[in-house]
């Protein structure tokens, strides 16, 4: 169904007409986006004088929430109207989350049949008929919508062929424009959650880039500081809409201006409708996603403060706590350079300081980034097989966190890869003559890493992979950090020259992680490249052997060219790319992208090629004729065996 209008907000303002005229004009303004929680007031005006009269005036207005409209302003009739207005807040993007649309009515009916689980078959054969008859109602009725539509088009139109044709196009666009706000059929289209720095929360249809909804924070807003000493707006997606009898949950986390305490807003990412407004008691230090939802399907956010206080939003019942498992964190101070490793027991709700160390930072070592393997990705296989036929298995540690820090005096560059849990240092790695920007990437088994080398006066990509020294798989079903390998892990490391510089870095997505996974690259030229794993691999070797030539491995060449072909937003220019957002779509082939900064770039990347979808000259003819003819041949030739059979009956 499509969402809601909510109660537009009104700005009431009074301004002054330049020099020449002496009264004031006190007009209302309805903004046509719908806002929750606060409305913004203006923090500038500047109006003009307009050319059609002189009672005419065109007005600017800046908002405190970013937004800058242009009015047109009768001062005789007092009317006002909206000539244009831009979200300038999207610039400052912090987080981005992609929702997928809620079940449609067929979906929903076919979700019921499977939650019912009809043990009596006549009652389940029923069920399955009503479903489909549904599903055939839904399509006959669609079919006349778009048949009326047609024809209504070329009554306006004309009667020839070329107008047939224009009208079943522009058909096809409006009611695909119009779809019910529901989950298309390969999950393609998403609303796009997009938090700023400047207190602003959109919600964005990915189909077209049309602004569904907004949530202004309030006066009060304040960013909070990474361990990067940077501005973030954690965003969470607490319930999505796979859970169709329930509402979706979201929520943004900030601090007050004034007293820096804490502040969760939760709303419900489909209409942007506010639901709860949780003020904290102390300021956020740090702020996660619990890896165990509720009863209600809800992932709970556990929030610590500077004391190491300790809350978990929503409130979650004793009981439900008491058969979760201890949650691993790490605590970076960016001041003292030191870390520690903090075991949150939420049954009890205590924090106990597990390790600590600095990881051999220097005092003017700056950490620039940090980077841990989401909860919910997944792994396809296991290993990688060798040319002998052999399996080398990846060192899928889950609770592996990757940091790399950057000393500007002595320009050296230093990755460490530590295990949260046991504070163990796995592998760590400097380079020399080094410089920012500093660029990490962490997946699976393995790091990529981009930095400017001062020495060759070039960007060089780096990739780090790390695999199990033992030829068989050490931990298969759960990996324990506290189980001691006898083998120590393998580590593979390559590095690679890049003509271009990169603005920022991320790796595509997919559904099952079936499909290789490719690196998306922002250009400064503003383009945004996308570099297959195959070139970017730590395993290839110098030269050739037969055995690796039938395989297809492609061999090590120095420098990774960027081609314009591998570009994927193809002539659009994009400029100041702070950052790139991936999502899975219901296809495993494709990837959904977007790229945010002084422009939203949206589209779909497709790493292996859409080996799940028929191309577009599929011979659909060729094979329905195939087919009906194997039909016919099977019934002619029964025929003739049962006429043979009978024949030799008689003989």
């Amino acid at each position: 169904m499509d969402p809601p209008l909510k109660k537009p907000s009104i700005w009431t303002f009074q301004f002054t007409i330049p020099k020449d005229v002496i009264n004031s004009v006190h007009t209302d303004y309805v903004s046509p986006l719908p806002t929750e929680d606060l409305s913004p007031s203006p923090k500038l005006i500047f109006a003009t004088f307009g050319r059609r009269s002189i009672n005419e005036y065109e007005i600017i207005i800046v908002g405190n929430d970013c937004r800058v409209e242009m009015l047109s302003v009768d001062v005789s009739t007092k009317k006002t109207a909206l000539q244009w207005a831009k979200e300038e807040s999207l610039i400052n993007t912090a987080s981005v989350e992609m929702v997928d649309l809620p079940l449609s009515e067929s979906q929903q009916m076919i979700e019921d049949e499977f939650e019912e689980g009809e043990k009596n078959i006549i009652a389940a054969f029923m069920r399955r008929i009503q479903v489909q008859f549904g599903q055939l109602c839904r399509l006959v009725s669609k079919s006349v919508e778009k048949i009326v539509l047609i024809g209504s088009s070329l009554s306006n139109q004309g009667n020839g062929l070329s107008d047939f044709v224009q009208s079943v196009r522009t058909v096809s666009n409006s009611m695909g424009n119009s779809a019910l706000f529901e989950r298309d059929y390969f999950n393609l289209r998403k609303v796009i959650i997009v938090a700023t720095t400047d207190g602003t929360v959109f919600g964005i249809d990915s189909n077209d880039g049309n602004l569904l909804w907004k949530i202004w924070l309030g006066e009060e807003f304040s960013p909070l500081e990474a361990s990067t000493n940077t501005p973030r707006v954690p965003l969470f997606v607490q319930r999505t809409t796979a859970h169709y009898q329930l509402e979706g949950l979201a929520s943004v986390a900030f601090s007050k201006k004034t007293c820096k305490t804490g502040v969760i807003l939760s709303f419900n990412p489909m209409i942007g409708k506010v639901t709860a407004k949780t003020n904290l008691e102390h300021p956020i230090k740090r702020i996660t996603l619990l890896p165990t939802h509720t009863k209600e399907h809800v992932f709970p956010v556990l929030v610590i403060g500077q004391k190491n206080e300790m809350t978990i939003n929503p409130s979650v019942s004793k009981e439900e706590l008491d058969g979760s498992p201890a949650l691993h964190l790490i605590d970076i101070d960016s001041k003292s350079h030191s870390l520690q490793g903090l075991k949150v027991d939420l049954s009890r709700k205590i924090i106990d300081v597990v390790w600590n160390g600095n990881i051999g930072l220097g005092v003017n070592d700056e950490i620039k980034a940090v980077k841990g393997k989401p909860f919910n990705q997944k792994v396809h296989s296991q290993g990688r097989v060798l040319t002998d036929r052999n399996v080398q298995y990846k060192y899928v540690n889950p609770n592996l966190a990757a940091v790399a820090s950057l000393d500007k005096a002595a320009q050296q560059l230093s990755i460490v890869l530590i295990d949260v849990v046991t504070g163990q240092v796995v592998h760590s790695a400097s380079f020399g003559k080094a410089g920012g920007p500093i660029h990490l990437v962490h997946s699976e088994n393995w790091i990529a890493y981009a930095y400017w080398s001062e020495k060759g006066r070039r960007t060089e990509l780096g990739i780090i992979e790390l695999y199990e020294g033992s030829e068989k798989q050490f931990q298969k079903e759960v990996f324990d950090s506290y189980l001691l390998n006898k083998q120590p892990v393998v580590v593979m490391s390559q590095s690679y020259i890049y003509a271009q510089g990169v603005d920022s870095m991320t790796v595509s997505e997919t559904e099952k992680g079936l499909t290789t996974r490719s690196l998306l690259l922002a250009l400064p030229a503003g383009g945004i490249h996308e570099v297959s794993r195959k070139l970017l691999d730590a395993t290839r070797p110098m030269e050739l052997t037969p055995a690796m030539r039938e395989e297809m491995i492609i061999g090590y060449m120095p420098e990774i060219a960027a081609a314009p072909e591998e570009m994927i937003n193809y002539n659009k220019t994009i400029h100041r790319v702070k950052g790139i957002k991936t999502s899975s779509s219901g296809l495993e082939s494709t990837s959904l992208v977007l790229a945010f900064g002084t422009d939203l770039f949206f589209t779909r990347l497709v790493p292996s090629g859409t080996f799940d979808i028929l191309k577009d000259d599929f011979d659909h003819i060729l094979i329905s004729t195939v087919l009906t003819g194997l039909v016919f041949g099977s019934y002619v030739t029964k025929q003739l065996a049962r006429s043979n059979a009978l024949a030799s009956q008689w003989c």
